[in-house]
Formats: C-alpha cells, structure tokens, sequence
C-alpha cells in the first residue's frame, strides 16, 4: 500500500490561494474522511472536484478506505456528469454541493481516534472515465496493485521529495493528475493546485510558488511560448518537468534548455487502458538530441512491469503492450462479463499508437485510427500535421470533414505565410493529401486533458463552410 508522508507535520502541504494546510491538516482531513467512508460502507466513491484541497482528501480517504474512486471532471456539461456517475453505479456522490471543507470541519474526530484496522481492498482502485471524444465515456478500470507499482516507479523517475514544490495542473480526472495526487503526497512535496485563470499562465505559476518539479501535458509550452514565458527568470526554480499524454515536440526541449541548462526533462508515455504511463525517458541538455528525430522526442523504455512489443500491418508498427498494467477492462465489459479473462502476466493492449524505430528508440508516428481512407487513397492525416509544423508552426491540426480535409492553424503570422505552406505541403504530398481548406482561430480549442479536441473542429469546419 502506498503511504501517506507523515514525517513533519509543519510542513505544508497544500497551498490554495487563500489558504495553506500542514500535513498534520491534511492526514487529520484523510483520515476522518476514510473513517466516514468505511461507517457507512461506500465502497464505490464518485467525485466530481476540480484540482484542491478537498479532492486531494477524497481520493486519498477512498484508497486507504480499500475503496475504489471514480474521479469526474465537473467542467463536463452535467448530462455528461451523470452519465458517469450512473456508469459507475456510485454509492456517493462527492461534489460541490455535498463536500466541501466546512464537511469535513464537520465530522470533528482527530486523525489519533480513528481505528487504522487494516480494509478490505477492492480489486480496481480506481475507475477513469474516457474524455467520450468517441462517444460516451469509458470507464477504464484500473488495478490496485498496478497502480502501487507505478506511483512508486513515478516517485523514483521523478525524483521526488519533501523537498519538492509540486505544480498540480492535469486536473484529477486524467491519470497524470491521479499520479500527481498519489506521488506528491506520499513523499511530503509541497502541492499548489493549478486552477482558473492560473492554468493559461502556467510560468507565471511557477515563478510565483517557485514550483520545482512539474508534470503536464506538453501543450502548455506551446502557451508558455506564445506569450514569450519560456525564460530563466520564470523557471529559475525548476529541478524537473515531465509530460506525457502528448507529443512532446523537440523545439520546446531545445527552448527549456537555452534558458535552464541544468534541467531535467522526462517524457512519459500510456494510453489511458494502461495505468497512468507506460514508458518514459530522462533527457538532459547534453542528451536531448540523441532521443529527438523528425521534431519529435522518443517515448521512451518500458517501466517495471510492463512489455511492450510491436504488430506490423498495413497502418505500421503498432505498440502492444502486455503484463499487469493493462486494465482489467471497461465498466461495461466487466459488467456482462465480456472482458478479457487470460492471466493478468500475458493479457495485451492493442494502442492503436503507430511508431517507427531508430537508434533502438520509438517515435510516434500517428494514431490507426488518423490513417483514414478517402476516395480511396489512405491518408496519414498526423503526417500532414507534423509536415506544417516543421516549418515552424506551434499549432497545427488536420481533420477530415464532410470528405474533405481541412486544416486548422492558430499561429499569429501563419496567415501571410499561408501561399508558403501550400506551396511545401505541395511539394511533399501527393494532391489526394493536401487540406482543400483552411482555417484560422485565435487559438485551437481543446479538450478538458489539454488535448486539441478534433471533434470541436469538426463542428467548426461544418460551421464555416465556403
């Protein structure tokens, strides 16, 4: 079981914006939380917080109850909300409206009353709902035991310790920020919730708390960079910034070390059926160009634990991976019994992640389900994207709408730059491949991950026809 730091009670544990709470806080908060659930048997846990303190209480009373959590992100509009909440068949609902600090004020039993006799565990700590950009979410149910093993690989590859201020910015419905939680709190990092307008400002954030260590989804550099705050006065106070649920772009690596050479920059890697990720890679500014090819940085070794093979057809070289990080399956797969019943130790995952290999690295090349067929060519549609941005466009997204494929640009002198972009997309691409359309935005829209959300795209290209 992974364990809650509990070394130096003064020490801080969370600050909010208008608050601060100790360790000692914090494990008292935990604790009476976990005895309430085990009172009243709430075995299944839903909730719905945005990143802060009150979330983090939940999530670590529901594991240490034996429990299993399912985390929803309270952006979602509410049928989606309730959606999951019903998928998941919770036995209580943990929102805004039913929980907050003044109910844990409430419950008024210090954490030295409270009977740590061991729980019963649920198999399936926790259940992570899919963003539904497919449809309706998933729920993707991961293993106990998997999860203990990886927050401890993640505690190590990141170094972490109490002395350690952690930026808390993936919200607590992705993995990464389930790992944040887990991995913080368990090695006393001091934690700073990244919520409102602080999430598009994410140096100021760093600069302002002197955040050491970091772990987000690669696109905030892009906004760090579009308002000119990848600088060594913002990130002075650095150790380590890791990503993941992302491509992580060379140029980005390359700026982080112009202005903090002795930064340690990791890249993880894992579909969300794998627990939390399932390869990473340290790189420093010596090594960096070693593990880059194509603008892109590798995605790294397997973790303990986890195999990873590759399964060549038609689309590439897919990553499969197999062993006891794969999940147990989907909420409904478990539910009519149709999920995988094999050994835990041989079960695989078909990402549907396509690399090429070089140097005995992996890159991601695209994903299966980006190489569409249109009036009968087979078009890579992340090749397109990933051929704009190598003449230095941050952002650049290629859909395929109503048969025709339309690209999405949002940066500020793209636009008289656009007669040159065709102009290379033509020179590299054969005519059943060119985008018949394009359009600019301000700024790409993405999904509550931080991902750019292709269906919001689609809606959009439909909606500016010409």
């Amino acid at each position: 079981m992974i364990k809650l730091y509990n070394s130096e009670l003064n020490k801080i544990a969370v600050v909010e914006k208008d608050a601060q709470f100790t360790y000692g806080e914090f494990i008292n908060y935990v604790y009476v939380m976990r005895s309430y659930f085990l009172v009243n048997n709430y075995r299944k846990i839903s909730i719905v917080m945005s990143n802060g303190l009150c979330a983090y209480v939940a999530m670590w009373a529901a594991y240490l109850s034996g429990g299993t959590f399912c985390m929803v992100n309270p952006e979602y509009p509410p049928a989606r909300i309730k959606c999951c909440v019903n998928d998941f068949d919770s036995d209580i609902v943990l929102d805004g409206n039913n929980y907050d600090k003044s109910f844990l004020d409430s419950l008024g039993v210090s954490a030295r009353d409270v009977q740590e006799e061991p729980a019963v565990c649920n198999e399936i700590v926790y259940v992570l709902m899919t963003s539904g950009s497919t449809g309706n979410p998933k729920g993707v149910c991961i293993y106990r035991d998997a999860f203990e093993d990886v927050i401890k690989t993640a505690t190590d590859l990141f170094g972490l310790s109490d002395k350690d201020i952690g930026g808390q910015y993936s919200n607590v419905s992705f993995d990464m920020g389930i790992c944040d939680v887990f991995s913080f709190f368990s090695k006393g990092v001091t934690v700073v919730p990244v919520v409102g307008m602080d999430r598009i400002r994410p140096a100021g954030v760093i600069s302002r708390y002197s955040i050491t260590f970091w772990y987000s989804v690669p696109t905030v550099l892009d906004l760090m960079e579009r308002r000119g705050d990848i600088t060594y006065a913002n990130l002075k106070s650095l150790r380590a910034m890791a990503f993941g649920g992302a491509i992580l772009f060379e140029k980005y690596v390359r700026e982080l070390f112009s202005v903090r050479k002795n930064l340690e920059v990791i890249n993880t890697y894992g579909p969300t059926e794998i627990t939390i990720f399932s390869s990473a890679i340290s790189l420093n500014s010596i090594n960096y160009e070693n593990y880059c090819d194509n603008g892109t940085v590798c995605i790294g070794n397997p973790i303990p634990g986890v195999e990873q093979e590759l399964h060549d057809d038609e689309s590439g070289s897919e990553v499969v991976i197999k062993g006891r990080h794969v999940m147990a399956g989907y909420l409904s797969q478990i539910r009519d019994g149709s999920c995988n019943q094999t050994e835990r130790s041989s079960r695989s995952y078909f990402t549907g992640d396509i690399v090429r290999e070089k140097g005995g690295a992996l890159y991601f090349v695209s994903r299966n389900d980006m190489q569409i067929k249109l009036n009968g060519n087979r078009i890579d549609i992340s090749g397109i994207e990933a051929l704009i941005r190598s003449r230095d466009i941050s952002n650049a997204v290629v859909i395929e709408a109503d048969g025709k494929l339309v690209a999405f640009l949002s940066t500020e002198d793209t636009r008289e730059r656009l007669s040159e972009i065709r102009k290379y997309l033509k020179d590299n691409l054969p005519q059943y491949s060119l985008p018949g359309r394009y359009i600019f935005l301000d700024s790409l829209p993405k999904n509550v991950n931080g991902k750019y959300d292709r269906q919001k795209l689609k809606e959009i290209a439909k909606d500016t026809k010409s």
